[in-house]
């Protein structure tokens, strides 16, 4: 089954929360809060999605679809964050243990390609790039059965086939 669908958060309120969606961290500690936020750079304006609460890894999933195969496409931007300032996408997530992630981290220059695997973090693959703080980077990844392909401001970034987690999972952040 496909599904094709895009998002933007132009027409909700500054500072709601996001009904349909679920957010959860990794780690023993933390409080994540994502909320709506105004910025007048977001690429779709007026609006964007943005983490403000204290959990260092959070995540956002979207309840539904669920998928196994699709495209992510996605404009990020790192504004802040002390113990790795990060953002990324989210997919085949099956719960806080179980899913895969991209980041792109504004301080060590990198895009890192990570799966979570029964809670335990794992990086797939890595690759050096200029991220910087306060950028709009746009993002891509397709995944098809256990091809996984990452494309950083339309460059070819990552290729990689992982088989760990194949079943249908939730998207987001």
């Amino acid at each position: 089954q496909s599904h094709a669908f895009t998002l933007n958060f132009d027409d909700l309120k500054k500072g709601s929360s996001l009904i349909g969606w679920d957010q959860g961290f990794y780690g023993t500690k933390g409080n994540p809060l994502w909320q709506i936020a105004e910025d007048p750079t977001a690429p779709s304006k007026p609006n964007v999605v943005r983490q403000s609460g204290n959990a260092v890894y959070s995540w956002l999933v979207k309840h539904e679809p669920l998928v196994t195969n699709g495209v992510l496409e996605a404009d990020l931007k790192v504004i802040s964050g002390k113990e790795d300032p990060e953002v990324g996408l989210v997919w085949r997530h099956k719960n806080g243990e179980n899913y895969y992630y991209m980041r792109i981290n504004a301080v060590e220059d990198n895009v890192i390609f990570y799966r979570m695997n029964q809670g335990k973090k794992e990086v797939v693959r890595e690759a050096e790039t200029k991220v910087g703080f306060g950028i709009w980077h746009h993002v891509k990844i397709q995944f098809k059965d256990t091809q996984v392909d990452i494309t950083f401001d339309k460059k070819p970034l990552i290729s990689v086939r992982d088989a760990v987690l194949k079943e249908a999972g939730r998207v987001g952040l």
